[in-house]
């Protein structure tokens, strides 16, 4: 089937998880329930990790942290199944499924069956904590979204808006003191030129090499470029975020991008400075939406 075996961040899983799953992560962003991206222990179609009995042989089935309770009342308030296994498998994580999802192998589907009945699907008889029962994941879906779209401020899923996904693994090192650019192809990198009305772009940018007490600044700016003119800095004041060790952080970009003036080209750009003569960028994801 079309909708199963879809590629999605290191694995493969079913239409049901790649629709849902990067909302129900802005939600816990938006929240403040987590810093960066939801951390994906396993996904769909293997049947390699004898502890998960066979519910993870086709699609919805889905390991994750962090998985508090607040975490977890928000993937059941998107209509997911999501549970907390931490007390029961060496590995801390959640696992759940969108409820209703089609995708399900004949383990999970018992798992499913088990939870409409409030029992948590382990051996015993425990039950379903927390908020239950919860919508079908498509009807959750359609229920949430406008919500977290107000909330954000951009009109992301307007007819005229446009996906920005942008990903690369190839190392950057980055310069010592001066301030640089983080590039895209060995190029500055410009995610968004010309004007928007609504640019709602998350970077995640994954350093390693930093030393004890170094850091990375990341900031988005907006430079005007002309043919044979020096870029021009409109950025302000920048407000930078910090990473203090290796790993990943995101940095946010959500408002218009004004129009250059005539002859000049407006572009959105994310920059860097760091004290490390050592860092360097492992990874560079971008993702969002931009109106046209």
């Amino acid at each position: 089937m079309a909708e199963e075996r879809i590629p999605f961040r290191g694995g493969l899983t079913c239409s049901c998880v790649v629709k849902s799953l990067p909302f129900v992560e802005k939600d816990l962003q938006q929240r403040g329930l987590i810093n960066g991206s939801i951390r994906i222990f396993q996904l769909g179609y293997r049947t390699d990790v004898d502890a998960s009995a066979g519910t993870h042989a086709r699609g919805g089935c889905t390991d994750v942290a962090p998985f508090n309770a607040a975490v977890i009342d928000v993937w059941r308030q998107w209509g997911w199944t999501m549970q907390d296994r931490s007390p029961f498998f060496a590995d801390d994580h959640a696992h759940g499924w969108p409820y209703k999802c089609p995708h399900l192998s004949a383990a999970a589907q018992q798992q499913e069956d088990d939870w409409d009945r409030k029992d948590a699907g382990l051996v015993g008889g425990a039950q379903v904590q927390g908020r239950w029962p919860v919508l079908p994941w498509n009807e959750a879906f359609d229920k949430m979204v406008p919500t977290l779209i107000s909330q954000l401020g951009v009109p992301l899923m307007a007819g005229n808006a446009v996906p920005i996904r942008i990903t690369y693994h190839d190392d950057q090192a980055l310069t010592p003191v001066v301030v640089g650019r983080v590039n895209v192809k060995q190029g500055g990198s410009t995610v968004v030129f010309d004007s928007s009305k609504g640019v709602d772009c998350t970077a995640t940018i994954v350093v390693g090499g930093l030393k004890p007490g170094e850091t990375v600044d990341l900031w988005w700016g907006v430079e005007w470029k002309k043919d044979g003119s020096k870029d021009q800095d409109k950025t302000g004041t920048p407000v930078p975020v910090t990473l203090h060790e290796d790993g990943g952080i995101q940095v946010r970009y959500a408002e218009p991008l004004e129009k250059a003036a005539a002859g000049w080209t407006a572009c959105l750009r994310l920059f860097y400075k760091t004290d490390s003569a050592t860092a360097m960028i492992v990874q560079r994801k971008f993702r969002g939406w931009k109106l046209v």
